[in-house]
C-alpha cells in the first residue's frame, strides 16, 4: 500500500473530465485493493485494466500479432517513429530482441537480408565508420564460435579495457590511443576464451610480436619472466 504522501491528489471523474484528462483518482481503492487512477470512460482501475490485459495478450497472441500488423500497416510512419524512440531508449533489451528474432527465424533473416541487399550494404558500411571496433568486435566473436572456444565481448569491453590500461600497451606502455590491436592473451589458436577477461590491448609491434605464442613464452622472450 503506498504511503500517503506518494498518493496523487483526489480529483473527481466530472471535475477530470472538465480538464481533459482521461483519468482520475479518487482515493477510494478498487473492489481488488487498488489505490491507484480510473479511467474516465469506464470508471475501470488501471492495474486492473493492465492485469486483463496481459492475461488477453497471453491467450490472444496471435490475434494480437494480427490486430497490431494492421494497425501498422495502416499507421506506418507513426509506428515507425514510436518503434525507433522504444529502441533508442532501451538500446539492451532492443538487441536483445532483434538477436533473438535472428535465432529463432534465420530463414527470415536471411530472406530479408537478400531483399534488402543495398540496404544491408548501407548500414554496414555507415556501421564501419560510426562504430569500427563494433564491426571488429563481431568479427573476433564469430571466428571463436566458429573454432568453439566460446565467450563473446562488444565494444564497451575494449572501451572499459582502454580505461583500465590507461591508454598504454601492456608490454611496452607505450600509448594506443590513437591506434591499437585487441589481443587475446591466451591464443585463439592454443583454445583461448573469446571472453573479456582473456582479452588485452597491445600496440601493433607487440601484437605482431606475440602473434599466437602463449604469454608466458612471450614474456620469457622479453626478459619479463624467468
Amino acid at each position: 500500500m503506498p504511503q500517503q504522501s506518494d498518493l496523487p491528489s483526489v480529483i473527481s471523474r466530472s471535475e477530470a473530465a472538465a480538464a481533459g484528462e482521461k483519468r482520475y483518482f479518487s482515493g477510494i481503492p478498487c473492489p481488488k485493493g487498488h489505490l491507484t487512477f480510473r479511467f474516465i470512460k469506464t470508471c475501470y482501475c488501471i492495474e486492473c485494466n493492465r492485469g486483463n490485459s496481459k492475461t488477453y495478450h497471453r491467450t490472444h497472441l496471435e490475434d494480437v500479432k494480427e490486430k497490431n500488423r494492421i494497425y501498422n500497416a495502416a499507421h506506418r510512419a507513426e509506428s515507425t517513429t514510436r518503434s525507433a524512440l522504444w529502441c533508442k531508449n532501451h538500446p539492451e533489451r532492443s538487441k536483445e530482441i532483434k538477436r533473438n528474432w535472428r535465432i529463432n527465424n534465420p530463414e527470415k533473416g536471411k530472406a530479408w537480408a537478400a531483399a534488402n541487399a543495398e540496404k544491408v550494404r548501407l548500414i554496414k558500411k555507415k556501421s564501419r565508420i560510426t562504430k569500427p571496433e563494433s564491426g571488429r568486435s563481431a568479427t573476433r566473436n564469430r571466428r571463436a564460435r566458429l573454432r568453439g572456444n566460446g565467450g563473446t565481448h562488444t565494444a564497451n569491453d575494449i572501451e572499459r579495457l582502454m580505461r583500465l590500461q590507461r591508454g598504454k600497451c601492456v608490454y611496452c606502455l607505450v600509448s594506443i590511443r590513437r591506434t591499437f590491436h585487441v589481443d587475446h592473451i591466451i591464443p585463439i589458436k592454443l583454445g583461448g576464451s573469446n571472453a573479456p577477461e582473456n582479452l588485452q590491448l597491445l600496440c601493433a609491434p607487440c601484437n605482431q610480436t606475440k602473434n599466437a605464442k602463449h604469454p608466458i613464452d612471450f614474456a620469457q622472450e622479453r626478459g619479463l619472466l624467468l
